[in-house]
């Protein structure tokens, strides 16, 4: 679902494109309906927008400077523009700010659900392309500072096939470690506490061009990034960064060099995963505690649609780390365990009286056809008759 927002300064063609739209379309959700570019792009500085569907003519700020805003601080927007102008120079500046589709009045509806779901094509494409990209990078990253690349040619591949612009083995850079001052960040921080060392990670992009930025690990009060510089002249100043988090978020924080690294082959020799644990700082983030924190809570909330990335987060993992470090500690996926987890609770249900039908809700499963369909894959028998051999046996 992609949140869009309309600007039109005449209400009677706003009204009539939100309607179309939340009639005709499910993907896409309208949270802001706008009669001009200025309070438009006060909504936008402050909310995830995807779609600005825009007229050009209106007062205070018009479409096209809106489009231009968008442009170079909003990149991931998307604009499309309707208007009565069809003049050359109008198309030419709205192409100049990234605006790909350029729609006529009076409204073609047809015309516009064709734009619409390009755009959505456009969209879904950016996110698997990034999801990707940022999962591999991570993972890849992840098995570097555990010291799982055994060698220079494992590296050398892994790098190949990654394909990142600005990767490669001779790439310096730190280790930087985040820690927060007695946990009084609560008391400012107004928004869900697993976005913080993202959100770090953000202010380190902004503060320092020309650099890669990792969040490799993260748990309680403490963050680990990997920063490659891209520039061969840049440096980190530790005490400039927390006064930036003091500045900008109100949080204070001790940022610290865990170390130093003149190339990845340097890096993947750290083996800092490793001596995490190990550090008396962190003595509560013991391995064996965690675990079975994350194995507590599939145990409470099976019924739920859980997902393994809302436990990396509410654990402080990044999402390919948490998938290593649970396949690791359990000997299966976080998938596999969910759905064990759930076909037992359902074997216990089967022997009382309760419907297949609500034993499969019971266990987390909307469709009864896909409930029945695992249990066979985990017992060889359907619910139905697993239960007829549980009656027969007593």
């Amino acid at each position: 679902m992609y949140n869009l927002i309309i600007v039109e300064d005449e209400k009677i063609v706003r009204t009539a494109l939100e309607e179309y739209i939340t009639e005709t379309s499910r993907d896409f959700t309208i949270c802001g309906s706008f009669s001009n570019g200025e309070d438009a792009l006060h909504y936008v500085q402050k909310h995830r927008v995807d779609i600005v569907l825009t007229d050009i003519k209106m007062n205070k700020m018009d479409g096209l400077t809106l489009c231009c805003e968008l442009h170079q601080n909003f990149p991931h927007c998307h604009a499309i523009i309707i208007s009565g102008f069809s003049t050359f120079d109008y198309a030419k500046k709205a192409l100049q700010y990234g605006v790909k589709n350029y729609l006529l009045k009076p409204i073609d509806f047809k015309e516009l659900t064709d734009c619409l779901n390009s755009v959505r094509k456009s969209l879904d494409a950016e996110i698997a392309f990034a999801d990707s990209a940022e999962e591999d990078a991570a993972l890849f990253f992840t098995e570097l500072v555990s010291g799982s690349m055994k060698s220079p040619k494992q590296l050398d591949e892994q790098i190949s096939r990654l394909n990142l612009p600005f990767l490669s083995d001779d790439n310096n850079g730190c280790v930087l470690r985040l820690s927060l001052c007695a946990n009084d960040y609560a008391s400012t921080w107004r928004y869900e506490k697993d976005r913080l060392p993202y959100t770090f990670a953000n202010i380190l992009r902004m503060k320092l061009k020309n650099v890669y930025v990792n969040n490799f690990f993260s748990t309680g009060s403490y963050s680990y990034y990997i920063v490659i510089f891209l520039d061969k002249g840049l440096r980190v100043c530790p005490q400039e960064l927390e006064e930036d988090m003091l500045e900008l978020l109100h949080i204070k924080c001790n940022i610290t060099f865990v170390c130093h690294f003149a190339n990845l082959t340097h890096l993947s020799t750290q083996r800092i995963l490793e001596n995490l644990s190990t550090s008396p700082e962190d003595s509560n983030t013991d391995e064996n505690t965690v675990i079975r924190k994350i194995k507590d809570y599939i145990n409470q909330n099976y019924y739920k649609d859980i997902s393994r990335q809302e436990l990396a987060d509410m654990f402080y993992f990044s999402t390919a780390y948490f998938s290593r470090f649970f396949k690791k500690e359990t000997g299966l996926n976080f998938i596999d365990y969910l759905t064990t987890t759930r076909m037992e609770k359902a074997i216990e249900l089967l022997n009382s009286r309760t419907s297949i039908d609500e034993i499969a809700r019971k266990v987390g499963y909307k469709s009864r056809n896909h409930f029945i369909l695992n249990f066979r894959q985990y017992t060889s028998m359907s619910p139905t008759e697993y239960r007829k051999q549980i009656l027969k046996l007593k």
